[in-house]
């Protein structure tokens, strides 16, 4: 089940990448997709609860991924 505060977090990110960074929708898109699979990872952990921790264990789980 997707996190409220995290939805509120990526709304914020995407106007930046959008607005400020000026990135193509096809990169959003793609950044979003990376957040998207990042979260189900984590089961939908607040973003404000990331450690260094889960960072390095998502990072092996996408080395070990076919």
């Amino acid at each position: 089940m997707a996190n409220p505060r995290n939805d509120r977090i990526r709304h914020r990110y995407l106007d930046y990448l959008r607005h400020t960074a000026g990135y193509s929708e096809k990169t959003i898109d793609a950044i979003m997709s990376a957040i998207s699979d990042y979260e189900r990872y984590t089961g939908y952990r607040d973003f404000r609860r990331i450690h260094p921790e889960l960072v390095k264990a998502y990072k092996r789980h996408l080395l070990d991924r076919p």
